[in-house]
């Protein structure tokens, strides 16, 4: 099943491990790993030194001591329409996809897996037409540019997809995201809004910490409707103590 043919009917279920899942994944997607960091590790080497069969004899080993605790996840959902992707469409989502389906699940596998859906959103963005005219806010940092943007819809907060606020101290009390998982959120807000007249955001760099927009974006940036927000230093100054800090000490 290739991912333009998921509806929003769809639970969609990430079988990798949970250091590949928490580099990038599905937006929405559910966790049930196969592997364990550990355990992808062991099987990983196997193939390297023993080759794929013996590989795929400690893969059934492992499989099959956990999949009585798997299940209990996959019950969950036994209702609702299943999809499954692993790295590459390849073996660990087709063994859960044959599984459930034998026992009355109605589950799909992803066409491609991560990587195929990985693609699908680099082509997105280098092929977009996207029509909503950009009303762009500018203005000195603390000025609660991010605040009218929470506050006002559509719009777009790059800094909230990002995990940053796109300045020298801007990770504080953040966990930033990769540039896959920034794409991944990104291309799915996109999507959204493609119908929209106008759409509210930021006005950024091309990089907002270690992840960058899409070139695309960044033009649509530069010929928007400019809007300067302003405020006087005061406010400023509890508004960057507020998101920078959680507490303060009293002396």
């Amino acid at each position: 099943m290739k991912f333009n043919e998921v509806t929003d009917d769809f639970v969609i279920i990430d079988t990798r491990s949970p250091a590949e899942y928490e580099e990038t994944h599905i937006p929405g997607a559910y966790n049930i790993p196969l592997f364990t960091n550990e355990e992808r590790a062991i099987v990983g080497t196997i193939f390297k030194k023993e080759g794929n069969m013996n590989a795929i004899k400690e893969g059934i080993n492992i499989f099959s001591k956990k999949l009585p605790e798997m299940m209990k996840e996959y019950f969950k959902h036994r209702n609702k329409k299943i999809l499954i992707y692993c790295w590459r469409g390849g073996m660990r989502s087709k063994v859960i996809v044959n599984f459930l389906e034998s026992i009355g699940f109605y589950a799909k596998q992803l066409d491609g897996g991560h990587k195929a859906y990985r693609k699908d959103v680099l082509n997105y963005f280098n092929n977009i037409k996207f029509k909503p005219k950009l009303i762009v806010l500018h203005g000195l940092t603390g000025s609660g540019k991010t605040e009218i943007l929470k506050k006002i819809q559509p719009s777009i907060d790059l800094e909230g997809i990002a995990q940053h606020r796109s300045s020298l101290l801007g990770r504080i009390g953040l966990k930033p995201r990769s540039q896959k998982m920034f794409d991944a959120l990104l291309y799915q807000k996109l999507k959204k809004l493609e119908n929209e007249k106008f759409v509210f955001i930021e006005g950024e760099s091309r990089k907002i910490g270690k992840v960058e927009m899409p070139l695309f974006l960044m033009k649509k940036i530069k010929n928007g409707i400019n809007i300067k927000i302003e405020c006087n230093i005061d406010e400023r100054t509890q508004r960057l103590v507020k998101e920078y800090f959680t507490k303060i000490s009293k002396k």
